[in-house]
């Protein structure tokens, strides 16, 4: 795994010499792993093929969802700002923002709404397709339900997940329901907005991405790049 170039004040990049990124078996707890093989009829078969086969030639019309699918680029995998506090054990960092988050948001999913104690923050990234730069926009708390389904590549799609799926009480059909409800929408739709989420995954993957953390870009990041 390659580590981290820092090239200016809010922006990071990720040197990673492996470019096989579709066959890797590293697991992170949270994060999309696609690359995850099968044996099938004796042949290793990727998970990323049998994906791309659903989604040849999909024309389908933007849809506007509150509850959508966000599949990370797998040049950035493992590259997250909660994996960058976690890696430069500054673990207090992110309890800091998710504190931050329960001041100015409450007790509840930003998506759904539903109430409770436990929330996952999730990480909203935004994608220049021109200049290949990852930007992150905002954190928001989610439900586990609704962070399930932004990360569904991994739930659904690795054995790992799977087995986390089940040891938590859900399945994909669950996961499904709650994306239909949120959104208002049929089985059907979400098929296609799945489909379509794997596609711009695909594309997206080909290039290697610029990261910018913006107005969350680390401390320490800043006080590296000033001393370069």
């Amino acid at each position: 795994m390659g580590g981290w170039v820092f090239s200016s004040p809010s922006s990071l990049t990720r040197s990673n010499p492996n470019k096989n990124y579709l066959n890797r078996s590293i697991i992170s707890c949270g994060l999309p792993l696609y690359g995850e093989l099968l044996k099938e009829k004796n042949k290793r078969v990727d998970i990323c093929e049998r994906l791309c086969e659903k989604s040849s030639g999909c024309e389908m019309k933007p849809q506007r969802f509150n509850l959508t699918i966000e599949l990370v680029p797998t040049s950035v995998w493992f590259s997250s700002l909660y994996q960058f506090y976690n890696r430069t054990n500054q673990p207090d960092q992110w309890r800091k923002i998710k504190v931050e988050l329960f001041e100015k948001e409450g007790r509840k999913c930003w998506i759904c709404g539903k109430e409770g104690d436990r929330f996952e923050a999730h990480e909203f990234w935004e994608y220049d397709e021109t200049n290949h730069v990852q930007r992150l926009r905002v954190i928001h708390h989610l439900c586990r339900l609704c962070h399930k389904i932004k990360h569904i590549g991994f739930w659904c799609y690795t054995k790992d997940g799977q087995r986390k799926l089940a040891r938590a009480g859900l399945t994909r059909e669950a996961l499904i329901r709650h994306f239909c409800k949120v959104n208002n929408c049929s089985r059907e739709e979400f098929e296609t907005h799945e489909t379509e989420a794997f596609r711009i995954w695909r594309e997206r993957s080909q290039h290697e991405w610029i990261q910018d953390f913006g107005t969350y870009t680390p401390e320490i990041a800043k006080q590296r790049t000033r001393k370069g």
